[in-house]
């Protein structure tokens, strides 16, 4: 039952509803008691909730899982990974203790990675009696690539010599009573209608929008029944060549001689489809697997030829050149931060106007032909808002994964008292009446990551004395271009969840007639080339993202929590927090604010720091050499180059102040609230428990 004035006047006596009219004192009252018996029955029904694992909240879980004797659970935040499918499969997991699939899927559960379990006495060299062949030992052929390319990983199948060292400082790997834990840490995200960007020359093409080499990877199907080895198809790594040529030659080969194949990668999900804009995919019996890293020809008997290493492209000559194709395929990348097609339902739902009563729909999609507030341009829905001066909040709501190339540059004007959001998502038309109003409730942030290509340009149109100036914001986008604020009365910009890949500035706050010194700007999740504020604005919030580039804004107060910067910073005054600064930080007013648990090189100007790196192990280890300690504590990445799967991840060997310094006890920068040391740290508790006597695991990271 939902409880409002008019449900409750509904259980009194008719008489009294007659009486009470329309609007009268008893439904006032019954008005002003609903909201609090409202609230009341939303408490009784989340306490219900609260009784099963499935369906509790968060925080509920590690109670429930003391309930079942669940130990060692650190709090693991349900945005990056829940220990709800732990707790939940506690008794499924004792009663299979000590199994090799159970294993496998308690380190799945725990971290929330991709994981194998491997008993490393297979993969042991030892000499065979002709009577007694072990089928798992397999020798090197050297003339064979596939297993050459998963040497000395969880997926290999090579014999070993023995290694005597302790498993467990991931050194004696290969020994009896060895289990390797094989994590992989990159997610999968899978991406489509995708418009293929051009390559150098006619027929030939990029996957990725912006035109770069980025490896397609596998997005792995669930696998509930947990049972056999781990297979490429069932981790999220990036795809191979070899294995993918040979999965479709032989389904050629099936298919001219009239047999069944059940394909591995081109199944009822496949892993990368390709056609033509509006018309059907190119099947997979007519895709040669190839290395285009020279764009090579592709031979008679195919149509395209496909690189997944780089993810490029290629027709066959003689199939002609279309110039506008569309593909699905998945990248890879190590947490939520940038534009993605991953969950924003919570960070859009704190975003959204308040009252949103004007929208626009964006999609290249002919089938959405006719329905009411459809552009197929991002120009011109921006054209309609900015045309239309009248106070209220609105939408604009790019529903697909297109490239849309923006004017130079794309003017977006935000008038006094209004708040506009413009943001990629799922939003369903009515089915009943395709030109009818839409159910904002029905918004859904996922799935989706459209390309712009150009600049964007902001200006807040209210006066300089205005005491409500208009506001912005952005979810969702890949942007190759850059963001400029122009001289006006802008209330605020919210940016969240997007990449700027183009351009030594992506961000700036530019002077000129009024300036925007009531400005708020706030970034969450964002993968920036750098940014430029000035002059002077109200705040700077940002938060988990990467600013890879030049950071000026030596006139405004800033705040900043679980960032990485590259280069420069300049900041007025600053509170900072699990950050990295892997470049001189200048901080002009020192006496303000506040770097805590954070990593700044020799020579940076701050506030006063708490536990800050390597100032904290200097200052805590005065034996040994500061040199040394400035040598070694200093942040390494596996990958600078943006758009690599591994761009900006910490390296393996990056010292431990940095891995374990923040103030939850996990890595400093972007990825700090992934937790990865905190789900280790389960995992190890977790393996104690259902491991066999005798035994030892291990963990190693495939990526």
């Amino acid at each position: 039952m939902k409880y409002d004035a008019e449900s409750l006047m509904r259980l009194l006596p008719e008489v009294y509803y007659e009486r009470d009219g329309v609007d009268g004192p008893l439904k006032a009252l019954l008005g002003v008691l609903a909201g609090p018996a409202e609230d009341l029955n939303q408490n009784i029904q989340q306490l219900y909730d609260d009784l099963f694992i499935e369906t509790c909240e968060e925080w509920v879980v590690p109670y429930i899982g003391d309930l079942l004797g669940v130990r060692g659970l650190h709090t693991v935040t349900s945005s990056t990974s829940s220990m709800r499918a732990w707790v939940a499969n506690t008794l499924g997991y004792r009663r299979r203790k000590g199994t090799l699939s159970v294993l496998r899927r308690l380190s799945r559960d725990v971290t929330g990675y991709g994981a194998a379990a491997v008993e490393m006495f297979e993969q042991l060299e030892w000499t065979q009696h002709l009577d007694h062949i072990r089928d798992q030992a397999h020798w090197i052929d050297l003339r064979d690539p596939d297993p050459l390319e998963l040497l000395d990983t969880s997926l290999g199948r090579a014999c070993h010599t023995v290694e005597v060292r302790n498993i467990e400082v991931e050194r004696g790997k290969y020994n009896v009573p060895n289990i390797a834990i094989g994590l992989w840490r990159l997610n999968s995200y899978p991406l489509t209608q995708v418009r293929a960007a051009n390559g150098p020359n006619p027929g030939e093409y990029f996957m990725d929008p912006l035109g770069r080499d980025i490896p397609m990877f596998n997005f792995p199907e669930p696998d509930e029944s947990n049972e056999g080895p781990t297979t490429e198809i069932s981790v999220p790594t990036a795809l191979r060549r070899y294995p993918v040529h040979t999965d479709i030659e032989n389904l050629r080969a099936a298919l001219a001689a009239g047999q069944d194949y059940t394909s591995i990668y081109f199944d009822s999900q496949p892993v990368f489809a390709v056609g033509e804009f509006q018309l059907p995919t190119v099947t997979a019996d007519r895709i040669l697997i190839c290395n285009l890293e020279t764009w090579q020809s592709i031979p008679a008997g195919y149509d395209i030829g496909v690189d997944p290493k780089n993810g490029r492209i290629k027709y066959q000559i003689s199939t002609g050149h279309p110039k506008q194709i569309m593909v699905d395929w998945s990248y890879g990348f190590s947490s939520d931060i940038g534009g993605g097609p991953y969950d924003r339902g919570t960070a859009v739902a704190d975003m959204m106007p308040d009252t949103p009563s004007w929208y626009r729909v964006v999609s290249t999609d002919p089938s959405l032909t006719g329905q009411q507030g459809l552009s197929t341009t991002l120009d011109q829905a921006v054209a309609d808002w900015n045309a239309d001066t009248t106070k209220r909040d609105g939408l604009i709501v790019v529903l697909d994964s297109d490239t849309y190339t923006l004017t130079s540059p794309l003017a977006i004007k935000a008038h006094e008292g209004t708040h506009l959001l413009i943001l990629a998502a799922k939003w369903p038309a009515p089915t009943v009446l395709p030109n009818g109003p839409r159910d904002y409730a029905l918004i859904s942030a996922t799935d989706v990551r459209p390309a712009l290509v150009g600049d964007i340009e902001i200006t807040g149109t209210a006066p300089g004395t205005s005491s409500e100036p208009g506001r912005i914001g952005m979810s969702g986008f890949l942007v190759n271009g850059r963001v400029t604020v122009k001289g006006g009365n802008l209330g605020g910009l919210d940016i969240e969840d997007c990449t700027f890949a183009a351009g030594s500035i992506s961000l700036a706050i530019q002077s000129g007639g009024v300036k925007n010194r009531n400005l708020e700007l706030e970034v969450q999740r964002v993968v920036s080339k750098g940014m430029t504020i000035t002059p002077t604005i109200a705040a700077a919030t940002i938060s988990d993202s990467i600013i890879d580039g030049a950071f000026a804004a030596s006139d405004t107060p800033c705040s900043f929590t679980a960032c990485t910067f590259i280069g420069k910073t300049d900041v007025r005054t600053l509170q900072a927090s699990d950050c990295i600064f892997d470049g001189m930080l200048t901080c002009a007013r020192t006496q303000e604010g506040c770097v805590r648990y954070s990593y700044f090189p020799k020579g940076s100007t701050t506030p006063r720091a708490f536990r800050c790196q390597p100032g904290y192990a200097i200052e805590t280890h005065p034996d040994i050499p500061e040199a040394d300690l400035r040598g070694r504590i200093a942040p390494t990445y596996n990958s600078a180059t943006l758009g690599h799967p591994a761009y900006r991840q910490l390296s393996l060997g990056c010292a431990d102040e940095i891995m374990s310094g923040g103030s939850n006890g996990c890595e400093m920068g972007a990825f700090n609230r992934q937790v990865q040391q905190l789900k280790l740290a389960n995992l190890d508790s977790a393996l104690a428990e259902y491991m066999r006597v005798g035994m030892h695991s291990g963990v190693f990271f495939e990526n």
